[in-house]
């Protein structure tokens, strides 16, 4: 685990997780306009596909709750893995950081 002001990384051998908030007005990488939309985590929130490591899946959920934009990057190097259940796991940590954050 590594932690800094705005972020905590969380590593294991075939798995990571990053988790970034930051004030509205330093927003992070975003979701192209294309990603789905997420109802209910926070305001403007996206789930999309995220290029981690060479050979890793990764998904990625960005959104903003009051002054605070927030990021959640699930990555593994487990190919078996469906995109969409590590969507799924990227979207239920981030309704847990914009509840936190509300």
């Amino acid at each position: 685990m590594t932690l800094t002001s705005n972020s905590c990384d969380f590593v294991r051998p075939a798995a990571e997780l990053r988790i970034e908030v930051t004030p509205a007005a330093r927003r992070h990488a975003q979701c192209p306009p294309e990603a789905e939309s997420l109802k209910g985590v926070g305001n403007e929130a996206a789930v999309c596909a995220y290029e981690g490591k060479p050979g890793w899946l990764g998904a990625q959920v960005t959104g903003r709750v009051r002054d605070q934009a927030f990021l959640v990057r699930v990555s593994t190097s487990d190919r078996s893995m469906a995109p969409k259940v590590l969507q799924q796991k990227a979207r239920d940590i981030a309704e847990q950081v914009a509840g936190i954050l509300f």
